[in-house]
């Protein structure tokens, strides 16, 4: 038996492969519940997403930003997680435009459409 998770598991019934699934099952699910996906997201999505999200959390973790002011255009989806505020800051002349779809929707249809306004 060993310890993973929090939980004692026979040796034999660890599966590296189920547990990835489950996992990627989680993700997909808090992504729907935080307005970051739909119902379609399937798992193969998923695995894409987590991979960029551990990139991004890296590159997020090194990054250090520097003040600009120069003029910058942010656009963000009203809907699930609010990134502009973390601009602010750093951004002197930023004007936002919300879209009202979530984040992963900004570049599909009708979003899209609106971004080329």
């Amino acid at each position: 038996m060993s310890r993973r998770s929090g939980r004692i598991v026979s040796a034999g019934s660890y599966n590296p492969r189920q547990m990835m699934t489950r996992r990627l099952s989680l993700i997909r699910q808090a992504m729907i519940d935080q307005g970051a996906g739909s119902e379609s997201l399937d798992l193969a999505q998923c695995r894409r997403f987590r991979r960029v999200y551990l990139a991004n959390h890296v590159a997020a973790r090194d990054f250090e930003p520097r003040t600009y002011d120069g003029p910058v255009c942010f656009i963000g989806a009203k809907q699930g997680i609010q990134t502009a505020p973390d601009w602010k800051p750093v951004l002197g002349n930023m004007t936002l435009i919300e879209l009202d779809c979530n984040h992963l929707d900004l570049l599909k249809e009708p979003s899209i459409h609106l971004l080329l306004q």
